[in-house]
């Protein structure tokens, strides 16, 4: 069996290296955790939201829709429902999605002029 030869990664560190990693680390546990509980909490209005608008029916066969199902679902504003988390990430974006590349360094993506550089 190889042994393995570890001594290059036992390098010592000043004190004011493992401040600064210890600083990392808390700053992305605080990270970690702001994200799971935004998951979380996109879960509980997706569950809140389906057991709202769905009924199960007696029996078999399809469920049901309540009115709240029939607002969200079947009318018009499905589309609303549907296409309001892309509006509200471009007005977050503002206006870093439509910067234009320098002349020269983006040429025509559909490759039909030359690109001058």
């Amino acid at each position: 069996m190889a042994r393995i030869d570890n001594k290059y990664a036992q390098a010592t560190r000043a004190g004011s290296d493992v401040a600064i990693d210890q600083g990392l680390r808390a700053y992305m546990v605080s990270v970690y955790n702001y994200m799971a509980g935004g998951i979380f909490l996109t879960g509980l209005v997706a569950y809140a939201t389906f057991s709202a608008a769905v009924v199960d029916r007696a029996g078999p066969g399809p469920r049901g829709l309540t009115e709240f199902g029939q607002l969200l679902y079947a009318s018009p504003l499905r589309w609303a429902v549907m296409l309001a988390p892309n509006r509200v990430r471009r007005q977050v974006e503002g206006p870093v999605g439509r910067q234009v590349a320098p002349v020269g360094v983006a040429g025509d993506l559909d490759g039909k002029r030359p690109v001058t550089v």
